[in-house]
């Protein structure tokens, strides 16, 4: 016959609960086994970047990315361009809102240019 343990219930009475077994959450979610472990993450660094179910042609997604880039940077130059002429005396307003822009869409570009290098590919120029 298996012990019980007495726990206080919210509501002031009491309860009983089978003690709990050791291990058995490291098993429910597979963290019993580190070599096993270890050979999983060993498997995701050699695939790269790309997960396993990815059906993406990755030259593909390397072209969308660069286009996307290209995008981004002349926004940058854009709003940069939008931010230096603004010079009239009540314009602080208004190249304030341009340089949070160019902040903006530089983060973008810079997330869009980690990707394109994590996925092997890197900047190219657009024709």
């Amino acid at each position: 016959m298996k012990a019980t343990t007495t726990i206080p219930a919210q509501s002031g009475t009491t309860a009983s609960r089978a003690p709990r077994q050791k291990g058995i959450i490291k098993e429910a979610i597979g963290l019993s086994d580190v070599k096993s472990l270890r050979a999983q993450a060993r498997q995701g660094i050699e695939d790269g970047a790309m997960t396993a179910g990815s059906k993406a042609n990755v030259e593909t997604v390397i072209r969308l990315l660069n286009e996307a880039l290209a995008t981004e940077i002349v926004c940058i130059l854009r709003y940069k361009r939008h931010y230096f002429m603004a010079s009239r005396i009540n314009s602080l307003g208004v190249k304030a809102e341009f340089l949070q822009h160019v902040i903006e869409e530089q983060t973008h570009a810079d997330q869009l240019a980690e990707r394109i290098v994590q996925l092997g590919g890197g900047a190219k120029a657009l024709s």
